[in-house]
């Protein structure tokens, strides 16, 4: 049952730096928001 929570972790982390980099080009307000989030989940 770990195994399967560590890929996940592994495969959310792949998928935010894309969503992080799009919600980043798209305003400024996005910034801060991706700012907040990756503090909040370690990202």
């Amino acid at each position: 049952m770990t195994e399967g929570i560590e890929v996940m972790k592994t495969v959310a982390r792949a998928m935010w730096k894309e969503i992080k980099s799009v919600i980043s080009g798209v305003c400024e307000f996005g910034k801060s928001i991706v700012s907040g989030l990756t503090d909040l989940f370690g990202f």
